[in-house]
């Protein structure tokens, strides 16, 4: 069937089973003159190409049975397919199915078994992204819970993708001395700056408040601003700034 189909190899390699060793075997080569070679016996090495091949098959099958190992038969055509479309890069670097037809199989999926040393090769690259997508992560989520602890956030970005306004609760909650109706608040000073994703933020003293707030700068006016950076340049230290040599040049 296989002369039939494909036409009379040059030569055959096989063990030294019945099989193989028959007379109709030896007369069928003959006519066609196909040469014939037997590996030695007890040494599977010398064919490793083929047993290479039934383990990898073997593998396969185990992964895949049943319990009661009693469907082994069925699997066979699926993973046969799966390992004549996978390319083989050890040797000839095109899959069984494109040295014999010419081209790649069709199919609307890949079912192809990928080497193992090329996954395991990947391995190291996708737990390196993991780590780092899930640090900064992390500190995402550790700056929104510590201004949400501390009571000074206004706006943030409590998901990805989906900010949403937060009215902070502690100027809802008014002093005893000025518990009156009136809605609008009064900045007394600025405290302290902190800059966050791009944007400057103040830290906001309100008239009849204890607990001070974290305003962008949007939301300070220009007097507050002057007033802040003007007591900032006079009280605090002020970096000094590398002064350049001059060398005269004499003739």
């Amino acid at each position: 069937m296989r002369f039939s189909r494909f036409g009379a190899p040059r030569a055959i390699v096989s063990d030294r089973g019945a099989n193989f060793c028959s007379k109709l075997i030896q007369a069928l080569c003959e006519l066609f003159e196909v040469q014939r070679y037997h590996t030695s016996s007890y040494h599977p090495t010398t064919n490793s190409t083929c047993e290479r091949m039934n383990r990898t098959i073997a593998q396969t099958l185990r992964t895949l049975v049943a319990k009661d190992q009693s469907n082994w038969h069925k699997l066979i055509p699926s993973v046969m397919m799966a390992l004549r479309m996978s390319t083989n890069t050890e040797s000839t670097g095109y899959s069984p199915f494109q040295m014999l037809f010419g081209k790649e199989m069709n199919l609307p999926f890949d079912i192809s078994v990928q080497p193992k040393d090329e996954i395991i090769g990947t391995i190291p690259d996708i737990q390196r992204n993991v780590s780092e997508n899930n640090r900064n992560r992390v500190d995402d989520i550790d700056d929104i819970q510590n201004d949400i602890i501390d009571g000074t956030q206004t706006d943030a970005q409590i998901q990805q993708n989906d900010a949403q306004m937060q009215q902070n609760g502690a100027l809802l909650q008014q002093n005893d001395e000025t518990n009156d109706d009136d809605n609008d608040f009064i900045a007394e000073k600025l405290l302290a700056k902190k800059r966050r994703q791009g944007k400057n933020y103040y830290k906001v003293k309100w008239v009849g408040y204890k607990k001070t707030t974290w305003e962008p700068e949007e939301n300070i006016g220009e007097g507050l601003l002057v007033e802040f950076y003007t007591k900032f340049t006079k009280s605090g230290t002020k970096r000094k700034r590398p002064t350049s040599l001059l060398v005269k040049q004499t003739n």
